[in-house]
């Protein structure tokens, strides 16, 4: 695989925004003289801040129409599993959605496997689950490798029982096809070495590049809502979906004592609505912000104008038990030290360099005395901000991009 001449397509199930991990490693092996495509949904958005010399082909619309069907009764079905009162009808979506994915991931395959053919890569990266298969078929009818990059245990979602056991058989059928996986940490490597006898999964983290030191804190959240300068921003940044405990921290600021802590929500997602009606009803709208997402170009410094990060995720799933999410990374590069619940690879990195804190966060009445403490302790945050810069030179996207551009070096033996 001689520079300039290695065809790399890049199989992703995104539907509006691509992974910032897929762009980070697109970029990565382009660079290095790959010639890189994405094959992803139609409804991709069109602002994708795309790498230079990174192409983006979207599937028809037409051939996206079952994905489509299937993606929007598994979004109901996850919905109705969050409302309690809701029995009958769960009932019957659980039934509906179980009978019609006994192969769950057919039509990712129907969607992605002609045109992924067509674009005759000599590497095809499945970038999840649900489209390796694809890129496995895709790579069968030309002798092509497979990365499969697992994000995450895709199984092991807050999926029902039934679909998530359809789930793990597609995954064992078909995770000794590729030449090569990767995933996101050293417990999901574990985890799929175990599970399926594979040799050693390669660890690339979500990490960001290297982001400069800001001399002076930026308070862009302070200047959006033209709040006092003593307030204390506690930021939650990411989707706002269930099963992220998001409910638990609305409901935490009416316990938090501490008058100058506010909440700042940073993205978008169904969840807002919710949150925002649960606010007002407490009578907390005047600590509770949402502010949308920004793009990831303008993120960090958006980042760093908070005091504190917190990821209050509880133990929902196995996948959540052992994950590391973009916002610890982000966190870390922007230098705001981290509040966290206790997750074992949360605990880990946090804890292991010293960046923040780890604590039970299972309750709001929990979260706002872990809040309280955190701002009552003299300096609060500014213990940890030798450790955040030692950490940040560590977990960079530079590392895993020289790890990435090994195991293409590895593979480059086969291909061509």
């Amino acid at each position: 695989m001689g520079a300039n001449r290695s065809r790399v397509v890049m199989l992703t199930q995104d539907r509006t925004q691509i992974d910032r991990r897929i762009l980070l490693q697109a970029e990565s092996l382009t660079a290095a003289g790959y010639q890189v495509s994405v094959l992803g949904h139609p409804f991709l958005q069109d602002n994708q801040e795309l790498p230079l010399g990174v192409k983006l082909t979207r599937v028809s619309a037409k051939a996206s129409r079952p994905a489509a069907l299937m993606s929007a009764l598994r979004r109901s079905y996850r919905r109705l599993r969050t409302r309690a009162l809701l029995k009958p009808a769960l009932l019957l979506a659980q039934r509906i959605v179980e009978s019609v994915q006994v192969h769950p991931d057919r039509p990712f395959t129907q969607l992605f496997f002609e045109p992924a053919a067509k674009l005759h890569a000599d590497v095809y990266v499945a970038h999840d689950l649900p489209v390796l298969p694809a890129a496995i078929a895709a790579a069968n009818s030309s002798g092509a490798k497979v990365v499969y990059d697992a994000h995450e245990l895709y199984p092991d979602q807050e999926f029902a029982p039934l679909l998530r056991r359809y789930w793990r058989e597609v995954e064992r059928l078909h995770i000794r096809c590729a030449s090569a996986v990767t995933t996101v940490n050293p417990a999901i490597a574990a985890e799929l070495e175990a599970r399926y006898g594979i040799a050693r999964c390669l660890v690339l983290y979500n990490c960001l590049p290297r982001y400069p030191h800001l001399e002076s804190k930026p308070r862009l959240f302070h200047e959006t809502w033209k709040l006092p300068p003593s307030t204390r921003v506690v930021l939650y940044q990411g989707g706002l979906v269930p099963h992220r405990n998001l409910n638990g921290l609305v409901r935490a600021m009416a316990y938090v004592q501490n008058q100058k802590v506010i909440v700042v929500f940073l993205g978008d997602g169904p969840e807002q609505g919710r949150l925002a009606h649960l606010a007002r009803r407490l009578g907390v709208s005047n600590r509770v912000y949402f502010h949308p997402a920004v793009p990831q170009s303008r993120l960090l410094r958006y980042t760093a104008s908070a005091d504190l990060g917190i990821i209050p995720y509880l133990a929902t799933s196995k996948n959540t038990w052992l994950c590391t999410p973009n916002k610890l990374f982000e966190f870390l590069q922007a230098e705001v030290p981290i509040l966290a619940h206790d997750l074992p690879e949360l605990r880990r990195i946090i804890a292991g360099e010293g960046i923040g804190r780890v604590t039970t966060l299972s309750s709001p009445k929990a979260l706002a005395e872990a809040i309280d403490e955190w701002f009552d302790a003299p300096g609060s945050g500014q213990a940890y901000q030798d450790a955040l810069r030692k950490a940040k030179e560590r977990y960079c996207w530079e590392h895993e991009a020289q790890q990435l551009l090994a195991l293409y070096q590895n593979l480059e033996g086969g291909v061509g």
